[in-house]
């Protein structure tokens, strides 16, 4: 019975993580693809989980917020650019760890312990971010923010669309 309740106890760890790499890839990958990749290909920041790119997020915002949400990335971009270098070589540890034969479940369990904390790092810089940008937009605008974050969409409009029809910058 203890091994599992293990089992799923992990299980729950690992879709938890994904789950914040995915928030954090949203907000992070927005910002750093297009400056990475250069706007003509892929580059490293593709190896990062990014939705969308910034033109994405920042369309979402007023045409008067978006230099300083602009700022505010760029304020940010070496820690996040930090960040999520970090997270390769500790998703390869994990890799590794998981692999090992003979399984040694205290290796693992300090490899995804090392993976969760760059995870949270990375997570408290995208939410200064957030915090920042919104601290800086009305009510309805930080809405709308919202809703490029977390849903992907502006009053029910894909934010794709949304940065085809209206550029950000």
């Amino acid at each position: 019975m203890a091994l599992r309740h293990d089992r799923r106890l992990g299980a729950l760890l690992i879709a938890s993580l994904a789950l914040n790499l995915f928030g954090i890839g949203l907000l992070a990958g927005s910002y750093l693809r297009p400056q990475l990749a250069g706007r003509d290909g892929p580059g490293p920041a593709s190896l990062a989980p990014a939705a969308f790119e910034a033109n994405e997020l920042l369309v979402a915002l007023p045409e008067a917020a978006r230099p300083r949400a602009a700022e505010i990335i760029e304020a940010h971009a070496a820690d996040l650019q930090a960040g999520l270098a970090a997270l390769g070589p500790a998703r390869l540890e994990v890799i590794a760890a998981l692999g090992r034969e003979p399984f040694d479940a205290d290796a693992a369990a300090a490899a995804l312990s090392a993976l969760r904390d760059r995870a949270l790092a990375l997570q408290v810089t995208a939410h200064a971010i957030v915090t920042e940008v919104a601290g800086g937009l009305s009510e309805a605008d930080r809405e709308r923010f919202a809703q490029a974050l977390f849903l992907r969409t502006v009053d029910g409009v894909p934010l794709a669309a949304l940065a085809r029809a209206r550029p950000a910058g």
